[in-house]
């Protein structure tokens, strides 16, 4: 898939949306972004993504990457201690946004997936089964 940058909260629920196996209290869910005790939290998150096209967010927790796509910062690979400070203070504003009740919001794993792909000699160290993964994420 090409990159599109930042996605939308519509965009983020309409992907929720699709044919994905989830099941709750012994029965599928049809759709998650509707289902009791799930709907609310998708809810939250794709509040939390309209954020980021906010202007007074837009510059704190995305950047411009290439060809001008607007990214989530956790997605920049920082190569300064100012990119260090500015990634801790756009992980900062997500935990506020739910007042710290996400403890996994998109932020985290992208930031983990970020540095497994750009380490991979440090990763071929350990197991050649970690170095490989992360080859073929490249």
């Amino acid at each position: 898939m090409k990159n599109a940058g930042i996605r939308t909260g519509a965009q983020y629920l309409k992907g929720l949306r699709d044919d994905r196996e989830i099941w709750t209290r012994g029965a599928r869910v049809k759709d998650v972004t509707a289902e009791p005790g799930m709907g609310g939290g998708a809810a939250s998150l794709a509040g939390f993504l309209d954020r980021q096209h906010e202007a007074a967010y837009r510059d704190i927790v995305t950047y411009e990457g290439a060809q001008g796509i607007r990214c989530a910062i956790s997605h920049m690979v920082p190569n300064s201690k100012a990119d260090v400070v500015q990634r801790g203070r756009a992980f900062h504003e997500w935990a506020t946004w739910s007042n710290g009740m996400f403890g996994r919001t998109p932020n985290y794993k992208n930031a983990s997936v970020m540095a497994f792909a750009h380490a991979p000699g440090f990763l071929a160290q350990g197991s050649k089964g970690q170095a490989g993964f992360v080859k073929n994420m490249t």
